[in-house]
């Protein structure tokens, strides 16, 4: 804030108030400045470089990077997300989870990739459990607050929505939050597989990343119980649109009789 001169700032972070719009893009401004401060460009762009040449996952890689730059996971993949589109020239999304005693919330996105995210939808529907950020945050919290080290859990998966084609990458980390350590949070930054994904990041084929198939909602997911041992919540909107097209086809069927 100093060397930039920002007078109108948060005193707090997160602020405890917002009194005016400039106060939040100096907000952003310091955030952003201060990023790149810690974790620099032409460092950061080595080590991603390396990391992708890579032909298997490495989570110790992306481990590494926070003791190196001395940074929590949210500032790291979120300096991602500010250089891989530039740099690197393929689209992202990225997001960030919470878990808390209301269930799992997302609290900051970024969407390049058109990705079917679960927000916008329904206020009290259930994120699907399969996603990564919500998948680390799970374990997480299996494990207990007793058998959780200091070190971040980090994973990848490829991601495949149900019933069409459309694939991604993503990785991420999870941890609880030091100031708040009932909270859970996971971030994960994704990529949508496209046939020259693999001339970027190589290790998009390594066989030890599993495989799930996702959805948006647990209310709008088709898949049952036995095919989804996770589910959060019925399919109620899927069996509300399964009933409205029994109710139509038994009008129309009546109505032909009544023709005939």
């Amino acid at each position: 804030y100093q060397f930039l001169e920002l007078k109108e700032r948060a005193s707090t972070s997160a602020p405890d108030q917002v009194d005016s719009f400039e106060q939040v893009l100096n907000d952003f401004k310091a955030s952003y400045f201060a990023g790149a401060l810690l974790i620099p460009r032409a460092l950061i762009l080595a080590d991603l470089q390396e990391i992708f040449h890579l032909n298997t996952w490495s989570p110790y890689r992306l481990l590494n990077l926070l003791q190196k730059y001395d940074v929590t996971p949210e500032m790291l993949l979120y300096r991602f997300s500010e250089l891989i589109p530039q740099f690197f020239g393929i689209r992202m999304h990225f997001h960030r989870f919470h878990r808390t005693t209301t269930g799992y919330v997302m609290v900051k996105q970024l969407n390049m990739n058109r990705l079917m995210l679960p927000s916008g939808i329904a206020l009290h529907e259930h994120h699907c459990r399969r996603w990564l950020a919500i998948r680390l945050l799970r374990e997480i919290e299996e494990a207990g607050p007793d058998n959780f080290s200091d070190t971040p859990l980090v994973d990848a998966q490829i991601s495949e929505f149900f019933g069409t084609k459309d694939r991604f990458l993503s990785f991420g980390f999870a941890r609880p939050l030091s100031l708040s350590p009932n909270v859970g949070s996971s971030v994960v930054v994704g990529f949508q597989i496209t046939p020259d994904l693999g001339q970027t990041i190589r290790f998009i084929d390594d066989p030890s990343i599993p495989a799930v198939i996702i959805n948006e909602t647990c209310e709008r997911c088709p898949l049952t119980y036995e095919q989804c041992k996770v589910r959060g919540a019925e399919p109620v909107s899927i069996n509300a649109e399964r009933r409205m097209s029994e109710r139509k086809n038994a009008l129309a069927q009546l109505m032909a009789e009544l023709k005939e």
